[in-house]
């Protein structure tokens, strides 16, 4: 299933990273995220740099709360996967 249109792999996704539940991923389960979705998308990159993550974090970061919420990763995974 693709995971733009399948709002229940979205949920299973965000499930595994949102450890706590608190509703939103931090910077630590962004990142675990961001390396989970580029290598299902086969795009791995050997090493996240932190410069590469923390401008990937701002970009997605839509509101500028310091944190991603599930709105926000669905555009990140479209984005990465070729979903958009």
């Amino acid at each position: 299933a693709e995971i733009g249109s399948d709002q229940q792999a979205v949920d299973s996704l965000w499930a595994n990273f949102d450890k706590d539940n608190s509703g939103a991923l931090d910077k630590p389960e962004t990142k675990n995220l961001i390396l989970a979705v580029l290598s299902d998308c086969g795009e791995l990159p050997d090493d996240l740099p932190e410069e590469a993550f923390e401008e990937a974090f701002k970009m997605f970061d839509t509101n500028g709360d310091g944190t991603i919420s599930k709105d926000e990763m669905k555009v990140f995974v479209k984005q990465v996967c070729g979903l958009a």
